[in-house]
């Protein structure tokens, strides 16, 4: 994905009646990412300030998880 190219975690909402509860400005928190991103979890906690928590969804390769945590492409084959 061109996002992951980017170092851009994309997430799908678990409910996808959640995408109706965000508005443009909404501050959103994601807690301890990297550590679930190295354990391979696939199920990622957003916390929306004022408005509670969702879940997002990482369906990621292999490769994709170490392209996002390398920050992005580019750094990820400078590190291989």
């Amino acid at each position: 994905s061109n996002l992951i190219n980017f170092g851009i975690l994309p997430l799908v909402f678990e409910n996808p009646r959640d995408y109706e509860r965000i508005e443009q400005g909404d501050k959103f928190v994601i807690e301890n990412i990297r550590s679930a991103l190295l354990k391979g979890e696939e199920k990622i906690v957003i916390k929306i300030k004022n408005k509670g928590e969702i879940i997002g969804i990482a369906q990621l390769s292999e490769r994709e998880r170490k392209c996002i945590l390398a920050g992005c492409l580019l750094n990820l084959a400078k590190e291989t």
